[in-house]
């Protein structure tokens, strides 16, 4: 099968089931996840199985910052944005620098609950990605497991890994 015919066959699916017992790490896995495609898989599946059970914990943990939110604005970085879309030009309220050198991001500003959030995401699934990134003393950055530290907290250059998201609360 082709890479096309392949990726067509993942656009009509709904869902991922792979439930083997010989497969221990299957890459058909992370090729439905780059699908967007929700994923089953048996515990066989070992590091397939821990990947997506460590996503799943990470996705409940922030879900909070997105189930309801207001989308303000998306941009994009790059050397090359996608068409159709808008790059970034002007910096959210609060951040002094934020740079990306690699393949680009996508910035996403959310509002939920009264607070704005600053959502950063690799848009390489292959390549990590570095970014510069200033902002406001009062700004936070949003962990995996959801709990908030101060953004200065962290070195001002970070590793984002392909398609991760870094978030940031702006404003409470």
């Amino acid at each position: 099968m082709s890479q096309e015919e392949l990726k067509l066959e993942y656009a009509k699916s709904s869902i991922f089931v792979l439930p083997t017992r010989e497969d221990c790490f299957a890459l058909v896995i992370l090729e439905a996840m780059c699908a967007g495609l929700p994923i089953i898989s048996s515990e066989y599946a070992d590091g397939v199985y821990d990947l997506v059970k460590d996503m799943n914990a990470e996705i409940r943990s922030i879900a909070g910052i997105f189930l309801g939110a207001k989308v303000l604005s998306v941009r994009h970085t790059g050397s090359v944005i996608p068409r159709g879309t808008t790059r970034l030009t002007t910096l959210p309220e609060k951040v002094k620098v934020l740079d990306t050198h690699g393949y680009g991001t996508i910035i996403s500003l959310l509002e939920n609950g009264g607070k704005k959030y600053l959502a950063i995401v690799n848009r390489s699934l292959m390549d990590t990605m570095e970014l510069t990134f200033y902002a406001d003393p009062s700004v936070k950055r949003v962990l995996k497991d959801g709990s908030l530290v101060s953004a200065e907290s962290y070195t001002a250059t970070l590793l984002i890994s392909p398609g991760d998201i870094l978030i940031y609360l702006l404003e409470k």
